[in-house]
């Protein structure tokens, strides 16, 4: 948005997401976290997403949780606080949840015990998440200070990667139990 006079858009894509239709909504928050993440900031925008932070609907929700994660911009206590309770939510959006956490370390740690109980799930995407989440902020710990039972939830976490067959996320290292 910034390199094509972003000030222009910045009121319809607001009017975007406060739209009656929801799938609308979803998918401007959406359009604006991918936009966002290369620093373009708007009071309008961040208005507008805040006004949705309330909303019931799953779809605005997850674009919430994803749009908060890719621009930081958008991370206000609101939007950071639809990324927590979307913990404890259903399926859909603890992934959503998950998926976003890992990109922003110090809420990673902040809900480790969420995280790591997600790592065992029955649903085998929530697990993956979980699993990346994990290593995430494991990894952006001291890794050489990690207790024991931080270094067995790592272990924990790539293994459930491995037996899914993913690879694990880029810059991750591989952790004994030395």
């Amino acid at each position: 948005l910034e390199n094509c006079g972003g000030g222009e858009f910045d009121m319809v894509l607001a009017n975007m997401i406060v739209s009656e239709d929801l799938s609308i909504a979803a998918a401007a928050i959406s359009l604006v976290g991918v936009t966002c993440s290369e620093g373009h900031e708007a009071n309008v925008i961040n208005d507008a997403i805040e006004s949705m932070c309330i909303s019931k609907d799953e779809g605005v929700l997850c674009a919430i949780c994803y749009a908060g994660a890719a621009a930081k911009s958008l991370r206000t206590p609101h939007v950071l606080g639809v990324l927590e309770s979307s913990l404890d939510k259903g399926k859909r959006l603890r992934r959503a949840a998950l998926k976003s956490i890992s990109g922003i370390p110090a809420l990673a740690l902040k809900h480790w015990s969420k995280i790591i109980n997600g790592i065992d799930n029955k649903d085998k995407k929530t697990a993956e998440f979980a699993s990346v989440t994990a290593i995430q902020a494991g990894l952006n710990a001291e890794t050489l200070t990690l207790d024991s039972a931080r270094k067995d939830v790592l272990i924990r976490a790539f293994r459930q990667l491995d037996e899914a067959g993913i690879s694990p996320p880029s810059g991750s290292v591989t952790v004994s139990k030395d």
